[in-house]
């Protein structure tokens, strides 16, 4: 089981990452590794690349991008050759349709996250507002979020993918699971700066679904096995 939620350190996090990556779209192979990266990279995206950099979709990718933390429907983190730097900073992430991009410090341990541009004003996303927004994820918890918000949302990562229809069934069976749930990471920062649509709660459901409760309350549910019995 990943405990995400009780890593304190970087490398703790990386390592429970990484077990829920190999988990979700199959065993490590060395040809997902990078090597020659930047050396002016923050450790968290170091050690990202490092193992995950060459990591593919689950599935065969619906647009133009190769590795599965990329994006084509959701946010987009960076391919290492496409990271940008400039003085002390990183621009390594982007909304999906370029409204904002992430930045973080470079030459630190963890360093906070920034986004800049076209963003909400709040929950409801019904003004925009040109600013600059400290984010109070630090880089490696931003990472763990990205990859498992990714993970669920997008579908050349999920075998199975329920959110744009109601799941009544599946949601009671959610709610009665209690034991068979396990909250894996909580992303809930709504009081305070956050990343558009990275807010709420996410749990690993009798080892095999993965279940995002949004801000607002909904569930997501994703499965990286079409044939996983608890969507039949």
């Amino acid at each position: 089981m990943y405990d995400l939620q009780n890593a304190t350190s970087i490398e703790q996090r990386m390592v429970e990452i990484n077990s829920f990556i190999d988990f979700w779209y199959g065993p490590h192979q060395q040809e997902f590794e990078m090597s020659d990266l930047d050396p002016r990279l923050p450790l968290p995206l170091k050690l990202f690349y490092q193992r995950n950099g060459r990591r593919p979709y689950l599935l065969e990718p619906e647009g133009e991008s190769d590795f599965f933390y990329e994006g084509g429907s959701g946010h987009h983190l960076f391919r290492s050759e496409y990271l940008k730097f400039s003085g002390d900073r990183l621009n390594f992430f982007m909304e999906y349709q370029g409204d904002w991009n992430g930045f973080t410090l470079v030459d630190e341990d963890d360093p906070p996250v920034w986004l800049s541009g076209s963003l909400p004003t709040d929950a409801s996303f019904g003004d925009d507002v040109e600013e600059e927004r400290q984010l109070q994820q630090t880089l490696s918890e931003f990472l763990v979020t990205h990859v498992l918000l990714t993970s669920i949302y997008e579908s050349s990562n999920a075998a199975i993918s329920q959110y744009k229809r109601a799941v009544p069934e599946l949601a009671g069976k959610f709610h009665r699971a209690r034991s068979k749930k396990k909250l894996i990471w909580d992303a809930s920062v709504l009081a305070k700066p956050y990343c558009p649509h990275y807010a709420g709660k996410i749990y690993l459901c009798w080892e095999s679904v993965l279940v995002h409760e949004t801000e607002t309350g909904s569930l997501i549910f994703a499965a990286n096995d079409r044939d996983n019995k608890y969507f039949q």
